[in-house]
């Protein structure tokens, strides 16, 4: 009998109501490839930033991970969710509570005597009973018991909400996965931007440099008389010196700024970083990359497997809801002891116990449950829009990125030939100026517009790399270059 009982309560517990959760389709072509075409790959490199190869990038990570506050918020979002899926499976197994409880009680009984003349009674009242002081009973109760109380999960409430938690626990762990790609991606762009500051500020010496010697061939040249130099000659050069060295302090601010911001990443305060009095070099270009097709971003950008995983947790919500439509059977045990002294609590004929099975279903709630459903259903597919709308978001963020880094490639190469021209276009101009061939004003344009083409060469250079990092966020990460493939395909 009791292995029947058992095996009737197995299978009325594994059946769960709700629905099947199905994945959204992706928006496009499974096999199309990126309208800005580029060579694909299917191999993963999971530190995108060790391809880089920058010991100053890998050491600030590492101290990243360890110091940095919003991560260690992330860390505890994320213990917070696993515990709620152990507290979501409790509900699953019987409870056990030990409960004691003491009690006294006093009770007043009024009793009468005999037929008889009261004290002070009137006239006519000799026959009336006689009133006597009134009694007082005291009881004293003991209880010791063991009660259980087992909710059967017949229709998968309990198993659904256990399903929703662990979603949002998954969630919540690719949420903090995206957070550390979006940190290390920010702190890529500080390094990247501290060296590109620190090669403008040698940058803006060099034309101090340049603009000094030339000041000072052009005093010497007209303390000397010469009659190809005049006093406007040497205000000119003059005004041109001292713009150059007011130009260098933006740039100054700039870059301990910018140390500040890489501070602020590491958890520490600011001013670390320029009390290491570290020499930070400028990263040069970019290599091309390989990167996936687009139907694996799905399965590669933490933020849109974060937002798959709360589709699935809203899913299973949708079962609890449903299930609430259906009965629930409870069952409650308890087992004690019961005395009026407690001397005599523990004893074998004191046991009292008690076996109680309800079952219990709501027949009428004025249409709140078929209303929570269907606010449910909405929900799933609510996210499930804003899902694909994520996809489409990152198809166009990568391609936004790969065109954006292509077309500044392509003025990157240009600008590299102006630059060479005219950094010898420079040194030409000095030489015949020096010669008394051209004026202060040709040479003082020509160094202009030479200063502006190399600051102008670097900013490119810098857009070149935030371009890149645009692209590891748009990609989700996990690279491989293109020389490293091919070495492995050879």
């Amino acid at each position: 009998m009791l292995k029947k009982f058992l095996f009737s309560l197995i299978i009325l517990t594994s059946c769960t109501v709700g629905p099947t959760y199905n994945r959204p389709e992706f928006p496009i072509e499974s096999d199309k490839n990126y309208f800005n075409k580029v060579k694909k790959s299917r191999k993963k490199f999971k530190n995108w930033w060790e391809s880089l190869k920058d010991p100053i990038l890998e050491d600030w990570v590492k101290e990243l991970y360890s110091n940095n506050y919003s991560l260690k918020a992330a860390s505890e979002r994320i213990l917070q969710a696993k515990e709620g899926i152990i507290a979501e499976r409790g509900a699953l197994y019987p409870s056990l509570d030990l409960n004691g409880s003491a009690g006294r009680t006093k009770t007043i009984i009024q009793s009468f005597g005999g037929l008889g003349q009261a004290i002070g009674a009137g006239e006519g009242l000799e026959n009336s009973p006689i009133q006597r002081p009134p009694d007082a009973f005291y009881n004293n109760s003991f209880n010791l018991k063991l009660a259980t109380s087992w909710q059967l999960d017949l229709f998968g409430k309990i198993r659904n909400g256990i399903d929703a938690q662990e979603s949002n626990f998954l969630a919540t762990q690719t949420d903090k996965i995206a957070l550390q790609q979006t940190l290390i991606s920010e702190l890529l762009r500080k390094r990247v931007s501290i060296g590109s500051l620190e090669k403008q500020l040698e940058l803006s010496k060099r034309i101090i440099s340049t603009r000094q010697k030339t000041r000072d061939s052009i005093k010497s040249r007209y303390e000397l008389g010469a009659a190809s130099v005049s006093a406007l000659d040497f205000r000119l050069a003059e005004e041109s010196l001292n713009t150059a060295m007011a130009d260098i302090k933006p740039v100054e601010t700039a870059l301990e700024i910018a140390k500040y911001s890489v501070d602020l990443l590491l958890g520490n305060a600011p001013g670390e970083l320029i009390s290491q009095d570290k020499k930070i070099f400028n990263l040069p270009a970019p290599e091309e990359i390989l990167i996936p097709q687009p139907l694996e971003l799905m399965d590669r950008r933490p933020d849109l497997i974060s937002h798959e995983f709360r589709i699935m947790a809203a899913n299973s919500d949708l079962g609890v809801s449903i299930a609430d439509l259906y009965p629930g059977i409870v069952i409650g045990a308890d087992y004690g002891f019961q005395s009026l002294d407690i001397n005599e609590l523990i004893k074998p004929e004191r046991i009292v116990w008690s076996i109680i099975g309800s079952i219990g279903t709501k027949l009428f709630q004025g249409g709140r449950l078929r209303a929570n459903i269907r606010a449910k259903e909405a929900r799933v597919r609510e996210l499930s829009a804003n899902y694909t709308d994520a996809i489409l978001k990152a198809l166009f963020e990568v391609e936004s990125a790969l065109l954006n880094e292509k077309k500044l490639r392509a003025e990157f190469k240009k600008l590299k030939v102006s630059l060479e021209a005219m950094q010898a276009a420079e040194v030409m101009a000095f030489n015949r100026y020096s010669n008394g061939l051209i004026t202060i004003f040709e040479l003082l344009d020509i160094q202009r517009r030479s200063s502006a083409m190399e600051q102008r060469y670097l900013n490119t250079e810098l857009s070149i790399w935030n371009a890149r990092v645009d692209l590891y966020l748009a990609l989700g990460g996990n690279w491989l270059l293109v020389k490293e493939e091919k070495n492995e395909s050879n």
